[in-house]
C-alpha cells in the first residue's frame, strides 16, 4: 500500500489509517478526512501529491442532474495534501473529463499521465437519456499533455448492454481489473481482468468464483 507519510496509509470512504506499531491489538485508528462533506465522498485513488475522489456534492461549475432514485450523479474531484493529514479544498479534477452525466471511479498509471475512469457510455444530455433504466457506464482512458486531457478513447470491450466500470490499473500497467455485470459472469457484478497485448487490451478474463 502506498504511503503518503510515514506511519500513514488510506482506505476507500475518504479516512486516514494511523498505524500502531507499539501495540498489536490496535493496528488503525480511523479518522474523517476534513474535506468530507453532507454528500457522498468515495473511491479514492492516488494522484501526484494528493487523491482523485468521486463526489456527488452540487458543482457551481456544471449543471447537476440526478439518476432515476433522485440522487445526483457523481464527479470526479481532486484534493492536494499539504502536510500529513491536512489537504486544500477540493476541485473539480478535469473540465475536460466531465460532463452532465456520470464519471465515477478512476485509476492512472505510474507516471500519471495516462487515466482510466468510469463515466456514462452515452453522455448526451437529452432527458430521455438521462431517465432511462438501461443507460449504462463504460471505461474510458485519456492522455495528460501540457496540463490537458486529451485523447478520450473508449474500452475497446466497453458495450451498452451492460455496465463496465471501476478500473484499477496493475503497477507495471500491463493488467487493467474492472467490474461488469455483463451477462455471463458467475454473478451481479463480478471481477475481470484485460491484459496488455502488443499493445492492446486483450479479451477480458473473469477471475473466479473465489
Amino acid at each position: 500500500m502506498m504511503l503518503l507519510s510515514k506511519k500513514i496509509a488510506w482506505i476507500a470512504g475518504l479516512t486516514v489509517l494511523s498505524v500502531n506499531m507499539v501495540f498489536p491489538q490496535n493496528y488503525f485508528s480511523a479518522h474523517r478526512l476534513s474535506f468530507n462533506t453532507s454528500s457522498k465522498e468515495l473511491a479514492p485513488a492516488f494522484y501526484n501529491k494528493g487523491i482523485v475522489f468521486c463526489s456527488n456534492k452540487k458543482n457551481d461549475v456544471i449543471l447537476s442532474y440526478t439518476d432515476l432514485s433522485n440522487n445526483p450523479l457523481t464527479n470526479l474531484y481532486m484534493v492536494e495534501q499539504k502536510k500529513p493529514g491536512k489537504f486544500d479544498n477540493p476541485r473539480l479534477f478535469s473540465k475536460e473529463l466531465t460532463t452532465l452525466l456520470f464519471e465515477g471511479p478512476a485509476t492512472f498509471s505510474r507516471d500519471g499521465k495516462t487515466i482510466y475512469f468510469t463515466r456514462s457510455i452515452n453522455t448526451s444530455i437529452g432527458i430521455r437519456n438521462r431517465q432511462r433504466e438501461d443507460t449504462t457506464f463504460g471505461i474510458f482512458s485519456a492522455n495528460l499533455v501540457n496540463g490537458q486531457w486529451i485523447n478520450i478513447v473508449p474500452f475497446r470491450f466497453n458495450r451498452p448492454e451492460y455496465n463496465t466500470g471501476y478500473p484499477c490499473l496493475s503497477d507495471d500497467g500491463t493488467r487493467l481489473f474492472f467490474c461488469s455485470d455483463k451477462s455471463d459472469g458467475l454473478g451481479g457484478f463480478d471481477i475481470y481482468v484485460s491484459k496488455l497485448e502488443n499493445g492492446l487490451w486483450g479479451k477480458p478474463e473473469n477471475l473466479g468464483k473465489n
